[in-house]
């Protein structure tokens, strides 16, 4: 026989072989014809692959293949011991790969062309029992080998084993679908040609079924694809089907389903998780073709009792409301209620009724929920309850929520990718970002080191950070990009981050300075001059631009020649990432006309834009109508306030007089050279979005020079000069020892003097 797989066995020194044998014996003539000396190994090779033997007796027979033993590919195992395989007479056509062998035995076989028996890459390097890390790729094939823990001394059964088989429409072979072979490609079972053809099989009790393993065939050739199995439906059920038609099963609330969409090809398999109870198993195609399986493997769950008592019924749901097909604007507040009733535990409630939806995931549990937060688009909305024993039922309604007039993308036929973080989760860690379009372009990063984060941002909305250092999505290549429009925030402006990018292409070269684009290098060979650039709905130049960093923003990018990219947050190899918070990302086929750009840029600025609000200003000192001396020391006392940038300082308080000008900037100064006069004194906070604010007090500065005489009397009239004399004069006073009348004098003298020389000069 071939075909057979023996794998991921653990055999020690508990093992005592007789005179003739080994940890893992095979014998007997295949029935094949040998293969041309050299040729590698194909598909119809039997495998021995992940075992770990160690007999302990240091002669090896690790693995015996005797007498007329063939096609074998033996990979990746640990045989320890210097015969670690023993190739007996007429043993042929065995290929050996990637062999670790142990401490200190001798090199063991050697390849022998002649009877296409090749040995490559064996590994004499000691172990180092009992963690085995040394040599490097020990460790992974003895930990994996073995009976699982979870399933130590009671090893999981293949239900469908032998179970009775129906094919519809009528086929040949259903037995050989559950005849343990997964090998046999070339006798599977398959059904007639026909619309949702099905494989079924009654497992003969009600079980806790773990997963379900299908095996496609070759039945035609390995390279026909008549044998792939593609969109297809796993249907669960404690009860015998109702219905042929597909879509009449998956909306029974009694029925488990799981829908796969994609193609298993030919000679693959396919491992499909179920964790329900069910007595029959269907796989149903969703198209007009024959179904081709070459195995079919039903496997219990261990972890609860094997056989659930056939008198337990799952429970029964119904939703009250909404009423199905209902149709609701964005934003508005649904309220759902059901109800769910268990012959053995009653009326069941909380954490046991599980409301869903296809579309947005978990909303809540419990009886009744409300929410205002659902995504635009038609949702099937799913009650699920549990009972304790672990049946469930379920409900479902289909509601449609319709953007609001004027806000968002209302039609999505041009739309290449659509990403949305607004009710994504808080807090976790993100390996896909989900596609809202029609086409499933889901951005993906699988290695966990790159992996974003989510926070919450604007408006109680999620988004998305990326730390600038290697955090990056990636999604499937579109080439044909003519209008996208990103909602974002950077917080870094040095360095290049990027917003999109590709492996080998640089359109979205961002600028070296902080400019949006790349004067040079972005969309290079494009018409330049059909490319437009939008901030918040204002057209900007691109290149010369910087992108504002610490608020959200919304750009919009237009462009008459298709760009290409692949990446989010990262272009081709350099190491520059985006550094900042992307709320949202759509992208378009076409070039959208301005009256439908500026409906989705206010869509945009609505959802994410929190307008700035200015700040406020406050004179706490002088006090209003407040009179000072000339040259008397004046503090100058204010505040700003701003609801975004909190307390504004330094220059963002700038001090000003309606005589003198600028006299200071702060939140404290103090000022003694005001000019005489009543001022205005103006206090002038900006934040920093410039928006400003402004406090106003008035003050008076008096010159107050006069000079009593001894005995306390009046002062005459002043003298004044004429008219250049600068507007000079004198209280002449009487004694007190006062300079100030005497240097009036002499500065009106001086004034004259300069005027009559002037007027000599101008005669």
């Amino acid at each position: 026989m071939y075909g057979n797989t023996i794998s991921y066995n653990r055999v020690l020194n508990h093992c005592r072989r007789f005179s003739d044998g080994g940890g893992i014996y095979t014998l007997g003539v295949q029935n094949k014809q040998a293969n041309t000396p050299g040729e590698q190994p194909t598909a119809s090779w039997s495998r021995f692959e992940g075992n770990f033997v160690d007999l302990g007796n240091g002669a090896g027979m690790e693995f015996y293949a005797d007498e007329g033993s063939q096609f074998w590919k033996v990979d990746n195992c640990a045989l320890a011991g210097g015969a670690w395989l023993v190739p007996n007479w007429g043993t042929r056509d065995i290929y050996c790969n990637n062999i670790y062998t142990g401490i200190g035995y001798a090199a063991g076989p050697t390849s022998d062309p002649s009877k296409n028996i090749i040995i490559t890459n064996v590994n004499h390097t000691a172990w180092n029992p009992p963690d085995y890390t040394s040599p490097p790729g020990l460790a992974p094939i003895v930990n994996n080998s073995g009976v699982e823990a979870t399933y130590s001394g009671n090893i999981p059964r293949n239900l469908a084993l032998g179970r009775p088989v129906t094919l519809f429409p009528a086929g040949i072979r259903a037995a050989n679908s559950v005849n343990g072979n997964r090998g046999d490609s070339f006798t599977p079972a398959k059904t007639g040609a026909g619309p949702n053809a099905y494989w079924q099989v009654d497992l003969g009790a009600v079980y806790r079924i773990d997963y379900v393993l299908l095996w496609s065939s070759y039945y035609a050739g390995p390279n026909d694809d008549t044998c792939n199995i593609k969109d297809f439906y796993v249907f669960v059920s404690d009860t015998p089907f109702t219905s042929d038609d597909p879509a009449t099963l998956a909306a029974q609330p009694n029925v488990w389903h799981q829908k796969y969409v994609g193609v298993i090809e030919n000679q693959k398999n396919e491992l499909v998780r179920v964790r329900h109870s069910g007595r029959y198993v269907r796989i149903q195609l969703t198209g007009d073709a024959a179904l081709v399986l070459n195995e079919v493997e039903v496997f219990e769950n261990l972890m609860v009792d094997e056989v659930i008592n056939n008198n337990n019924t799952p429970p029964q749901v119904r939703i009250t409301t909404p009423a199905n097909n209902s149709s609701y604007e964005e934003g508005t507040s649904i309220t759902f209620t059901g109800s769910a009733d268990d012959a053995e535990d009653g009326t069941l409630s909380g954490s046991s009724l599980v409301w869903t939806s296809d579309l947005d995931g978990r909303l809540g549990t419990g009886a009744s929920i409300t929410t205002n937060t659902l995504s635009v688009g038609t949702h099937v909305i799913t009650l699920t309850a549990t009972d304790s024993s672990g049946l469930t039922g379920t409900a479902t309604v289909t509601i449609t929520i319709r953007a609001v007039t004027g806000q968002g993308p209302l039609n999505t036929s041009n739309c290449l990718l659509w990403l949305d973080a607004a009710k994504l989760t808080p807090g976790e860690v993100l390996s896909t970002w989900h596609d809202k379009s029609t086409l499933g372009n889901d951005a993906f990063q699988s290695n966990t080191a790159s992996q974003p984060s989510t926070m919450v941002g604007p408006k109680g909305n999620t988004v998305v950070t990326f730390d600038g250092d290697d955090d990056y999505f990636e999604f499937p290549e579109q080439t044909e990009i003519r209008t996208v429009f990103w909602v974002v925030r950077e917080t870094d402006q040095n360095g290049l981050h990027f917003l999109l990018g590709h492996s080998n292409s640089y359109h979205f070269h961002r600028g070296d300075h902080g400019e949006i684009w790349h004067s040079v290098y972005a969309f290079t060979g494009f018409d330049k001059s059909k490319i437009k650039t939008y901030l918040n709905g204002q057209e900007v130049d691109g290149t010369q631009t910087k992108l504002p960093t610490g608020v959200y923003t919304v750009i919009t990018l237009t462009t008459s020649d298709p760009a290409t990219a692949k990446f989010l947050s990262k272009d081709r190899s350099f190491g520059n990432y985006w550094k900042g918070e992307i709320a949202e990302v759509i992208m378009y086929s076409k070039v959208l006309d301005n009256t439908t750009r500026q409906q989705i840029e206010t869509y945009l600025k609505e959802k994410w834009i929190v307008e700035p609000k200015p700040p406020v200003a406050k004179i706490i000192a002088p006090a209003d109508q407040a009179s000072f001396e000339l040259g008397t020391v004046i503090t100058f006392k204010g505040s700003g306030e701003d609801a975004e940038d909190g307390t504004l300082t330094g220059n963002s308080l700038v001090w000003t007089s309606s005589i003198d000008g600028e006299i200071g900037r702060g939140n404290e100064l103090d000022v003694s050279n005001l000019s005489v006069g009543t001022h205005t004194i103006t206090l002038t906070v900006t934040d920093s979005s410039g928006l400003t604010a402004t406090a106003t007090v008035t003050l008076t500065v008096t010159d107050n020079g006069t000079g009593g005489g001894d005995d306390g009397g009046t002062a005459p009239p002043p003298v004044a000069g004429d008219d250049d004399d600068g507007g000079c004069s004198f209280i002449p006073g009487h004694g007190g020892g006062n300079l100030f009348p005497i240097l009036k004098v002499l500065c009106i003298l001086l004034l004259r003097r300069i005027h009559l020389c002037r007027s000599v000069i101008r005669h």
